[in-house]
């Protein structure tokens, strides 16, 4: 009896194992994770690296691709950061392979591929019950009742997704739209229109507190827990920003590798195809000058200046202009941006315009709805406002909306959408053209909390992924461009000339120019001076008369050169040099010598 116990012990204890080891496999394969591990070990310039676990307990790889000789500019490509755009993630790991079959693409920079930020909540879409949740493994009291993932979603109509129900209530603000009854929206005062229903996730009131779905399984949305306008005290933002392992990973990251130039991420925004547009509020406001600047410049402390009239009004009063403009940078700063910069605008500009023409030439329809905007606490902001990196988002897929012809089309604003029920009416017009099995008709189910709820709407995941399109064809139109796009990094050539004042001074002109496409550094890093500026050091036995021996160079633009002076008192024809000094910008020269 007690071998048959043993061996039953055993049998269960293998059968476990066994269980435990294909879900780790199909957990591996859900990122390819081996792939790319097989992928780094036979080639000699990809390197696969862990660069945390996530609150869930999952390895988040990061894959390394270069030479990474000191001195190279690095690219940061992040994919997948909300953990539902399960495409990226594919694009991401696409994209490594691409990059393994062309080496000239890192033959002056390198590449840092996140193929998933999220990893907990990408793994929850390929669970039974699919909830697109965009939360990690972390659990939180979302309601403060000392108790934790105590009221998630339940599936009422045992569809195997979570969609939304509707509960008629004498205090409703939704009404069908009368057109399309799937349409569920906010009933129109102003034209008569009055609600007759509440809007919920679907499920019921678990812990009998008067909420629904208020504390679900998790979670943190790891794309809302970074430093940049972070918004405490909301839920799915974590206790505090950098809270969780996966986003604190990531800016320690940033922190340590100052050689990250670009950073370009893979998910629902798309920047590229929707350049930012110039726009009022959220700037800098009006600036009131300091003492201490009004007296040793000489303007007006009591009035307030805007920055065209602050600028205009040092770059009068200082006849230096760097140092003009360095005071200007310090008074602005005192204001935290939330919009994209003005002056940067032009460089998102550009990229969009050739990147339409790039995809035009791969007869890729660039018709598509509009996407989402960078998110307060996301990692594009942080990327971008803190950090003050170039910063690129692609969605390698979002609905494409039909050609409209003739005097429709002169109205027509690509991927425009005024409101959100115009967003609604052309994800279902989608749906039926493709007759997709995307969304759930509004059914009648029981429910323990209403009686009168139905059950229905768009399914999660339904515009994260393609239908009917091969996403190696999507990949191939669209990701080739961003090695065209890294290539704009700014490039920095140095030459000098020498003046003989006579036997024993000499003047040596260095002159450092740009021959990039992109400015050193963007407008909003030099703002918060988060890149380091680049550095003309002076090496040599000969005494400097005038000049550093380490001079800044805070900002170039493209194609821009800029003149350093040195009076060098040369008594021997001894042989100097002059090095430039930068960890994120490829220098074609970083060290000339010249004999006196």
């Amino acid at each position: 009896m007690k071998q048959i116990t043993r061996n039953l012990k055993s049998g269960i204890l293998l059968c476990l194992m066994f269980y435990s080891c294909i879900m780790y496999a199909q957990k591996n394969n859900l990122y390819k994770q081996d792939y790319l591990k097989i992928l780094a070990k036979n080639h000699p310039d990809i390197g696969y690296t862990i660069l945390t676990k996530s609150a869930g307990g999952e390895e988040v790889p990061l894959i390394k691709i270069g030479k990474f000789n000191k001195g190279m500019p690095s690219v940061f490509v992040a994919a997948n950061m909300e953990g539902t755009h399960q495409i990226s993630t594919d694009a991401a790991i696409w994209f490594v392979e691409y990059l393994s079959k062309h080496p000239q693409a890192y033959e002056t920079k390198n590449w840092y591929i996140l193929p998933c930020g999220n990893i907990d909540a990408h793994l929850r879409a390929f669970d039974k019950l699919k909830t697109g949740s965009t939360y990690n493994k972390t659990s939180i009291n979302d309601d403060k009742d000392d108790q934790v993932n105590e009221d998630g979603p339940e599936d009422l109509n045992g569809d195997g997704v979570i969609t939304q129900m509707i509960v008629k209530h004498p205090m409703g603000q939704y009404i069908k739209d009368p057109k399309d009854p799937r349409i569920i929206r906010k009933a129109n005062l102003a034209k008569g229109e009055k609600g007759i229903y509440k809007l919920y996730e679907e499920g019921f009131d678990n812990d009998k507190d008067g909420l629904i779905n208020e504390d679900p399984d998790g979670g943190v949305n790891i794309d809302r827990n970074f430093t940049y306008m972070y918004e405490p005290f909301k839920k799915g933002h974590g206790v505090w920003n950098g809270s969780e392992p996966e986003a604190f990973a990531l800016m320690r990251f940033f922190a340590e590798n100052k050689d990250i130039a670009m950073s370009i991420v893979l998910g629902k925004t798309n920047n590229m195809l929707f350049p930012p547009k110039s726009r009022k509020g959220g700037g800098i406001g009006r600036i009131k000058v300091p003492a201490y600047y009004g007296r040793m410049i000489g303007i007006d402390t009591q009035k307030m200046y805007g920055s065209d009239e602050l600028k205009k009004v040092l770059n009068e009063k200082i006849s230096d202009k760097s140092q003009a403009r360095r005071i200007y940078m310090r008074l602005v700063n005192s204001k935290k941006p939330t919009i994209y910069q003005q002056e940067d605008l032009p460089i998102f500009a550009a990229v969009s315009k050739e990147f339409k023409s790039f995809l035009k030439e791969k007869d890729f329809n660039t018709n598509r709805l509009e996407d989402s905007k960078w998110a307060n606490g996301s990692f594009e902001k942080f990327c971008y406002f803190q950090y003050g990196l170039p910063t690129f988002s692609l969605n390698v897929w979002n609905l494409p909306l039909p050609e409209k012809k003739g005097k429709d089309k002169q109205k027509q604003t690509p991927g425009k959408n005024k409101d959100v029920d115009a967003k609604q009416k052309k994800i279902l017009a989608y749906i039926d053209k493709m007759e997709l099995d995307e969304f759930v008709n509004w059914t009648k189910v029981n429910h323990p909390d209403f009686k009168e709820v139905e059950v229905g709407g768009l399914k999660p995941y339904a515009l994260t992924y393609p239908h009917n399109i091969k996403t190696g064809q999507l990949f191939e139109q669209q990701l080739p461009y961003l090695t065209k796009l890294s290539d704009k990094l700014p490039k920095l050539k140095m030459s000098l000339k020498i003046h003989s004042k006579n036997k024993q001074i000499k003047e040596v002109i260095v002159y450092v120019e740009n021959t990039g496409q992109f400015p050193y550094p963007t407008y909003m890093g030099e703002r918060n001076g988060r890149p380091a500026p680049v550095i003309l050091q002076y090496v040599g036995k000969p005494k400097l008369l005038s000049g550093n021996v380490r001079t800044r160079i805070s900002s170039i633009s493209p194609n821009q050169t800029l003149e350093f002076k040195f009076l060098i008192n040369a008594e021997n024809t001894d042989t100097i040099k002059f090095n430039i000094l930068s960890e994120n910008i490829f220098v074609e020269n970083k060290t000339v010598s010249v004999q006196l």
